[in-house]
């Protein structure tokens, strides 16, 4: 026995196959690799998804209902000047911590390296102040504690900003100029190793269309108080701003995910499933529409690889995508495999082989994407306000139709439009369609029910001039309603469509 194992060992060393004895390999310590945690749905978990919420104006506004909820893929946070009392100097109406089930949380604890990463919508009516207005905060639990860092919207200068601080010792990690990340969405990375004393490290990542705007790393910093860390998302505000920026706003977030970094442990080795059920969804002289059934994964699956004949074309997280650029009248074969964030990738799915269309001449046959978000900003006890986010097509959307029940009330070529003539205290149901100029109609946008206010009545004020300027809170009447500024303007119609995010009709006097 002694003999064989000497043979084993010596044939090992030398690299030799002696006598067709080979000695078993110790499995090389796995790189660190980020294993996903969380991702929410919003259309599924909603707001279960975290841990907490405080809306701590929620009974000072009750006519508006929550300030925080899902709208579309999006949770949405409103914040608006009515809340103003006397009772405190802020407002604050944000979500915390990272629920996976109805009885369970993750827990971010000292000597861990955690990543989020979420895409999130910042519109021009959020705006930096002299004070502090947070976007997104960690904290450890518990009332009355202090943040340990802060994303936050500040006046630099005069200059609206964007920055990312360490609050132990006033670290800036990073900072970049605001205005021109707003009113559209952008992509957020904050990767935070968690350590007491200098053992902590922060990095911020801003992108905007696939542009890295900001790329900042501080190491040797305090990231940790107690117990343990929470991230927190949101809106929360000083009152004592001296800047007049503050009004009636929102904030949207989407495509949220934690990652926990699970360094010198085995990796994953594991493949997703195959991706079943690819088939066509439509195609067009030029391109062709894929869907497929979700794979599953043991650490969850972080997308898809699209293949035509052969040849990766594309990657992406979703279960549908469209390959453009094809010939007319071609066959193409198409498969698609899923990935895990270790790497790992699926066999492939069942090959699709699809022809594209006769070229009619460039006729446009595809409809635009359907508009998704649709919400109610404001009503009336006649009328009700309507905005959503913006579809897309492969040639361009021309405009929306607004439905109102079955019936079609009104075609805007914006993302926003106001239904009047309504009666007061009536529930109404609204939906959005999307068109392009080929006559193409896109499906409807998700459903949102809105009762109008009750009927008002009394003594209009003073009426709106064109040549007047006008402040937050001012009062005027225009075409026999009453309306309240909530954003400065000079020249902006009251009842005109495009200004709901100037004027709130305050219903008739």
């Amino acid at each position: 026995m002694k003999y064989r194992r000497r043979l084993a060992a010596l044939a090992a060393a030398l690299g030799l196959g002696l006598l067709g004895l080979s000695v078993p390999s110790t499995p090389a310590e796995a790189a660190p690799t980020w294993t996903l945690r969380w991702a929410p749905d919003p259309t599924v978990q909603g707001l279960g998804a975290f841990e907490t919420l405080e809306d701590d104006r929620a009974d000072s506004h009750t006519s508006f209902g929550p300030h925080i909820k899902v709208a579309g893929d999006a949770y949405r946070f409103d914040m608006h000047m009515v809340d103003r009392d006397t009772s405190t100097d802020r407002q604050r109406h944000e979500v915390t911590g990272n629920r996976t089930s109805s009885s369970s949380y993750l827990n971010w604890n000292l000597g861990e390296t955690w990543r989020v990463t979420y895409s999130m919508y910042i519109p021009s009516s959020l705006m930096a102040t002299t004070t502090f207005t947070h976007i997104m905060q960690t904290k450890q639990p518990g009332p009355g504690t202090s943040p340990i860092t802060v994303t936050s919207l500040r006046r630099v200068n005069g200059v609206q900003t964007i920055e990312h601080k360490v609050i132990d010792g006033d670290v800036l990690v990073g900072r970049t100029n605001l205005e021109p990340l707003q009113n559209k969405w952008i992509d957020i990375e904050y990767e935070m190793k968690i350590g007491d004393g200098t053992a902590g490290s922060v990095r911020w990542v801003v992108k905007s269309a696939g542009t890295t705007i900001v790329d900042a790393t501080k190491t040797g910093v305090d990231t940790f108080l107690a117990d343990r860390v929470r991230p927190k998302w949101g809106i929360y505000r000083s009152l004592g701003d001296t800047s007049g920026s503050l009004r009636d706003t929102y904030l949207l977030l989407r495509n949220m995910r934690a990652y926990e970094l699970t360094a010198g442990t085995p990796g994953d080795t594991q493949a997703p499933t195959v991706p079943d059920g690819l088939r066509s969804t439509g195609t067009t002289a030029s391109s062709v529409s894929l869907a497929w059934n979700a794979s599953s994964d043991d650490t969850g699956v972080t997308g898809y690889d699209v293949y035509r004949d052969g040849t990766k074309v594309s990657t992406v997280t979703g279960t549908s995508t469209t390959v453009s650029g094809l010939s007319a009248s071609t066959s193409y074969s198409f498969t698609v495999r899923a990935r895990d964030a270790a790497g790992n990738v699926s066999a492939a799915s069942n090959t699709l082989p699809v022809t594209t269309s006769a070229d009619s001449g460039g006729t446009d046959t595809q409809a635009p994407s359907a508009p998704s978000g649709l919400y109610s900003p404001s009503k009336t006890s006649s009328s009700v306000s309507l905005a959503w986010n913006a579809s897309s097509d492969n040639v361009g959307v021309t405009g929306y139709d607004v439905y109102r029940g079955t019936t079609k009330v009104s075609t805007v070529t914006g993302t926003s439009a106001t239904v009047s003539g309504l009666s007061a205290s009536t529930a109404y149901s609204f939906t959005v369609k999307a068109r392009d100029a080929a006559g193409n109609v896109s499906a409807s946008s998700n459903s949102v029910s809105v009762t109008t206010d009750a009927a008002g009545g009394g003594t209009c004020p003073t009426a709106w001039s064109s040549t007047q300027s006008y402040v937050p809170g001012d009062v005027v009447s225009y075409a026999g309603h009453k309306y309240t500024a909530t954003y400065y303007s000079t020249g902006a119609v009251p009842n005109d469509p495009t200004s709901w995010a100037v004027w709130r009709d305050d219903g008739a006097c």
